[in-house]
């Protein structure tokens, strides 16, 4: 699914595609409620540059992925974007500590279930590091 343009990912869009081995729309502001849950095989997600908002369990339930990558352009997290993530172990954003800070987030997106946060202590920023626990 690389490349295809799009404004906006609607809820659900791609919701227990069982096989998708990425999911890159460079053009997509907005990634939908669960748009891509229950969905990928790949081990390191790159969310694409340009992607502002991650809604609410965009990427939850895909066991596969170990690392994500978040782009600069990112303003809002909601939600457990990666609930039921289990494999994932780190988080890499483009942008650097500050960029990090202005983000709007959730106070439950680095939630691995309904009741705890994920086992990662920290994001790696292109100049440093945010502790998250």
């Amino acid at each position: 699914m690389d490349g295809a343009v799009c404004n906006s990912l609607g809820n659900g869009a791609f919701y227990n595609c069982a096989s998708l081995t990425s999911a890159n729309f460079p053009t997509c502001t907005i990634i939908g409620n669960s748009a891509f849950s229950e969905s990928l095989t790949t081990t390191h997600l790159i969310v694409a540059n340009g992607v502002e908002r991650l809604s609410y369990y965009a990427y939850g339930d895909n066991d596969t992925i170990t690392t994500v990558t978040l782009p600069v352009t990112l303003k809002q997290i909601d939600s457990g974007i990666f609930r039921w993530c289990d494999s994932l172990t780190t988080i890499i954003y483009e942008g650097t500590v500050e960029q990090w800070k202005q983000i709007k987030k959730s106070y439950d997106w680095n939630y691995k279930d309904w009741h705890n946060k994920f086992d990662i202590a920290y994001v790696q920023c292109s100049d440093g590091i945010v502790n998250i626990k």
